[in-house]
């Protein structure tokens, strides 16, 4: 007689960790931190305008840190986010603690650099460049948010703006040299030159500072710019 003996099952597939766009993903945050919904899923978001065609990132984000079941029923850990002062604070942090556990295990924030998490979602998280860029981006704006230091991650940009904002002194011309020309003062707005296309760069550290949302409104603003300049 032959028994039927039944199959292990598959281990269970891991979430990945949030990559979707910060500031829609934040926004659900805080509406767990307003309201109390006996439901959390994409109509939900939908009808309260947050993160508009990325809602089930939203989904997943809230999920991925154990604020809502499977089913987008909110757990006990909402509560701790209605919460003020220090208490508030200490239970964002262990929330962040507790949804990225490898993280932090074996690691000092003080000294971690951005490449450094971005290494961690790629190595130990097994997700490409581009979803580990944006996942490295929620991950900094939640520890800034809780209050956990990054020292190592703010640097760059400061200093990047001080090397932007800051100008060499102007050197003397030597004897018997012709000064620069000057350029002369323009008043008003620069009406831009034909046939001459609009060149806008960014850094690639300002890059992967910008998630997609203000980078759609950094370039939307631009071109708003660029086309009231030509019209005066």
């Amino acid at each position: 007689m032959v028994t039927a003996t039944k199959e292990s099952s598959p281990k269970e597939k891991r979430p990945l960790p949030p990559y979707g766009p910060v500031g829609g993903m934040l926004e659900g945050l805080g509406l767990l931190q307003r309201t109390k919904p006996p439901k959390v899923d994409t109509a939900f978001l939908q009808s309260q305008g947050i993160a508009p065609r990325n809602e089930y990132k939203v989904v997943g984000a809230l999920r991925y840190l154990d604020l809502i079941n499977d089913e987008g029923t909110p757990t006990e850990k909402c509560k701790l986010l209605r919460t003020r002062g220090p208490d508030y604070t200490q239970a964002l942090q262990d929330l962040v603690k507790s949804a990225y556990a490898g993280f932090f295990r074996n690691r000092e924030l003080k000294s971690v650099t951005g490449d450094a998490i971005y290494n961690y979602f790629v190595t130990e998280e097994g997700l490409g460049p581009e979803m580990a860029a944006k996942a490295s981006r929620f991950f900094v704006a939640l520890c800034q948010q809780a209050g956990l230091p990054l020292p190592a991650v703010a640097e760059p940009r400061r200093r990047l703006r001080r090397e932007r904002t800051a100008r060499p002194a102007a050197t003397p011309p030597r004897r018997g040299q012709r000064s620069p020309r000057q350029t002369p003062d323009i008043k008003g707005p620069l009406a831009p030159a034909p046939d001459l296309p609009l060149v806008f760069s960014l850094s690639p550290l300002e890059m992967d500072q910008l998630d997609d949302e203000r980078l759609t409104q950094l370039f939307r603003k631009v071109r708003q710019a660029w086309e009231r300049s030509a019209q005066n």
